[in-house]
Formats: C-alpha cells, sequence, structure tokens
C-alpha cells in the first residue's frame, strides 16, 4: 500500500471514530427532554388582595439538571420562573 493510502484510510478510521464519538452528544443536545409538572393548589376563594398557597414538582429526566436562580458562574442562565404571566405572583419560594 502507498503512503498516501495508508495516510487516506488512517484519516477514514479516525474521522469515522470522531463521529461515532460524537454522535450520542449531537442527540442529546437536539432531543426534546420529557418534563413532568405536577402540583396542588389550596382549595380556597380568594380575593386579588388574599394570597393562595401552590406547591408544584418538576420532575427532569435522568443527566439533566436546573441551574440556580443565582448560580455562581456568570455563563449560567439563572432558572426563573414567571407567574404575572398568568395573573400571578410569586411571594415567597422554597
Amino acid at each position: 500500500m502507498t503512503e498516501w493510502r495508508r495516510q487516506r484510510s488512517q484519516s477514514l478510521v479516525l474521522a469515522a471514530l470522531l463521529f461515532a464519538l460524537c454522535a450520542p452528544a449531537v442527540v442529546a443536545q437536539t432531543s426534546t427532554p420529557r418534563v413532568t409538572l405536577s402540583g396542588a393548589v389550596d382549595p380556597v376563594v380568594a380575593g386579588s388582595d388574599q394570597s393562595v398557597n401552590a406547591m408544584f414538582e418538576i420532575t427532569l429526566p435522568d443527566g439533566y439538571h436546573v441551574n440556580s436562580n443565582a448560580p455562581l458562574d456568570e455563563f449560567l442562565k439563572p432558572t426563573r420562573q414567571d407567574a404575572a404571566k398568568r395573573g400571578a405572583s410569586v411571594v415567597a419560594t422554597r
């Protein structure tokens, strides 16, 4: 086998290996995770000046995470929720 053919074969094998190693990461970044949301609200009628207790739980698939609302790294996006878009406001979180 000539030197050129050997180098070309090695390059193709290396490219195929790199593709095989990177493919799962690409698929993971392009697929949509299944996130579930469950919650409960106190069964009371409240006026506009009253508050109601509500609790929500968000479940993420294995391998996913949520950043803090105040991440220490400036390049991380903080987690935020906006209940005001639905006509509510959040006064306390745990």
